[in-house]
């Protein structure tokens, strides 16, 4: 019985100690600026949060929102606003960037590989589709017996070019999917603090 009681206390000591240590981040809407830290305690009405510029920062919890505290409408629209800005900053980037900053390496190189290939298969493509679509063409024009040859490579181009053109936008598309997807999952997975302020305690 004692073994029982005393592995439960360190499982609960484990737990308590894990929570205290989760990572988090805090919109401040006063400010628009992110908080980014670990929440170290949770005191009465207020959560206190060890930033990583070392600060020690106490929020109300009647202030605070997401998560587990509930979000009004006003804190659904702006997670709104909020996903369409971030999309928008990173609209133009090369596919698989967003992953690479984000630490999905594998991914990554795996999105950034098969753009380059597609791409380069429709660039190459295209260019045999105008010379192989001429010289058929000319050869039509003559009779000669070097038509079938040009067809066949005609057709090899046309198969090449849509083949590249296709992988390389099928990729594209799934690097804005899933950078959106991971996008709204952040903006979803903080904080919102609507306080008037913030308060600033000493270590």
């Amino acid at each position: 019985m004692i073994k029982f009681y005393s592995t439960l206390i360190l499982l609960l000591t484990i737990i308590i100690v894990n929570a205290q240590d989760t990572k988090v981040e805090i919109y401040d809407v006063s400010s628009n600026s992110i908080i980014t830290g670990f929440v170290t305690d949770s005191i009465g009405d207020s959560i206190y949060v060890q930033t990583d510029k070392s600060e020690l920062i106490a929020f109300a919890k009647d202030d605070m929102q997401g998560l587990n505290y509930g979000v009004s409408k006003e804190i659904k629209k702006l997670q709104r606003k909020l996903v369409r800005n971030e999309t928008r900053q990173r609209q133009f980037e090369f596919p698989g960037n967003y992953q690479m900053l984000n630490g999905e390496l594998t991914k990554a190189k795996i999105i950034h590989i098969l753009t380059k290939f597609g791409y380069a298969c429709a660039i190459v493509g295209g260019c045999l589709v105008g010379i192989s679509g001429g010289a058929v063409l000319a050869a039509a024009l003559v009779s000669s017996e070097s038509i079938v040859l040009w067809e066949g490579i005609f057709i090899g181009s046309l198969y090449t070019f849509f083949g590249g053109l296709i992988t390389g936008s099928s990729v594209s598309l799934w690097s804005v999917i899933d950078k959106t997807i991971d996008i709204k999952s952040k903006i979803k997975n903080r904080y919102y603090y609507v306080g008037e302020g913030l308060h600033y305690h000493s270590m």
